[in-house]
């Protein structure tokens, strides 16, 4: 069973979580998220990761140490704990690809992989059904009305953080 490290546990790290439940070939071993969100993300993983530590810090040593990385946390993620981890060769899954429009995230995470001698793997992160809605307009979908809904301190290391106070 080969060990998964989760940094975010909220409605896309929940669902992660719900998918790997039961998986024969990975178990969550780590979910990594802020002091606030640490009682909840434990109660998830009574039920869905038994076992799996619960902290603000990703273990890249010892018997914990992951054979992957789930990213699904925001753009701050990458860069405090995605880049480590590619460095110490822990391949990674990026949700947050909206990071990557900072020229150096991009530089850093490239520069880690090769170092690492991995790979980051992206995914459709928090607008997952766009992989369905370009295929749906190849059968002629010709109008979607997209609302996304985020709270203010899912913001928190993007440029939005410059332009308004994400705490008020």
């Amino acid at each position: 069973m080969r060990p998964v490290a989760l940094i975010g546990c909220g409605a896309i790290g929940s669902a992660v979580l719900e998918q790997l439940r039961g998986e024969s070939a990975l178990a969550v071993a780590q979910v990594v998220v802020p002091p606030a969100s640490q009682a909840a993300a434990r109660e998830l993983c009574v039920r869905l990761a038994p076992g799996a530590r619960v902290g603000e810090s990703l273990l890249l040593d010892g018997p914990q140490r992951p054979d992957l990385l789930v990213e699904c946390a925001g753009h701050g993620a990458v860069l405090q704990h995605v880049v480590p981890a590619l460095r110490q060769g822990v391949a990674a899954v990026l949700a947050s690809i909206g990071a990557l429009h900072d020229a150096d995230a991009l530089a850093a995470l490239g520069d880690a992989a090769l170092a690492g001698r991995t790979q980051v793997h992206l995914v459709s992160g928090a607008v997952g059904g766009i992989d369905a809605l370009a295929a749906a307009r190849l059968g002629g979908l010709a109008r979607v009305e997209y609302t996304g809904r985020k709270p203010p301190r899912g913001w928190l290391g993007t440029p939005a953080e410059r332009v308004c106070d994400l705490s008020g």
